[in-house]
């Protein structure tokens, strides 16, 4: 499984809640469909809903895409190449870091799979970041890829 995620920097323990861009995970994506997951984590933060989903889409993982974001107060809009796929009518109001993360679960008996190639990777051409003139309070906003 891979993943891009923001979180918030728990300096209180309470803003933990996560805005998930996308979870792919390999066991449910082929070259015709891949299950992404996305949305709303709330961890400890309980002034966020769980809001998180999964849906499967006509597309290969393998290929390059367009994942992103927009984030506001009170609600987060999910984009796949430039096409939105989802809201919540929810978010965090704290500020998020940016998590990146590549995962291995182990087999039923509880090894590592030894036909799997290594090392494992997760290409990201790249990541772009903004906050508008506003500020953090009227307006935050975020997006991964190319800016389409």
């Amino acid at each position: 499984m891979c993943a891009l995620w923001l979180m918030g920097y728990e300096e209180d323990p309470d803003e933990c809640g996560e805005i998930c861009l996308c979870e792919l995970k390999g066991w449910l994506m082929d070259e015709r469909q891949t299950t992404i997951g996305f949305g709303i984590k709330p961890w400890r933060d309980t002034m966020l809903p769980d809001d998180f989903r999964e849906i499967a889409y006509p597309i290969d993982a393998t290929d390059w895409h367009t994942y992103a974001l927009d984030w506001r107060p009170g609600e987060v809009t999910y984009y796949l190449d430039g096409v939105e796929i989802g809201r919540s009518a929810a978010s965090p109001a704290y500020p998020q870091q940016i998590m990146v993360g590549i995962y291995e679960f182990p087999t039923d008996a509880g090894e590592q799979d030894p036909d799997s190639a290594y090392p494992k990777v997760f290409p990201i051409e790249h990541v772009r970041v903004w906050q508008s003139t506003q500020s953090h309070s009227e307006r935050q906003r975020c997006r991964f890829g190319d800016g389409q």
